[in-house]
């Protein structure tokens, strides 16, 4: 691929990639905010569906810019990317545990939930 055309590609890759990690923070957040609104648990459950979709989407989108900068030999964009997928997993293990909880066993959420 021509520099110019790759550049155009990482562009667009890049902004879809600012796209899907926006509608996870948002899905993210609105968990919380069912959590600190005591919220049903059906509501809860709801919103963790949202956040799951949000979720894969997202890390599909940071895996296909990895493996653009994969193929483009710009290994530590891509290390870059992967550590940001793994950060975004993070975020989604620690809400969806306090999720759990909140709906399984009735307990408040944890202030784990509430970073940002």
């Amino acid at each position: 691929m021509d520099p110019v055309e790759y550049l155009k590609t990482e562009i667009l890759v890049k902004r879809e990639k600012t796209r899907l990690k926006t509608n996870f923070t948002r899905a993210r957040k609105n968990i919380v905010s069912h959590l600190e609104g005591n919220a049903s648990s059906a509501t809860v459950k709801d919103a963790c569906k949202q956040l799951y979709l949000a979720m894969d989407e997202v890390v599909k989108g940071l895996d296909s810019l990895s493996n653009m900068y994969m193929e483009g030999d710009e290994l530590e964009k891509s290390k870059i990317v992967i550590a940001e997928m793994e950060k975004i997993e993070l975020e989604y293990g620690k809400t969806t545990e306090d999720a759990c909880a909140y709906c399984c066993a009735g307990a408040r959420p944890t202030k784990r939930a509430h970073t940002s």
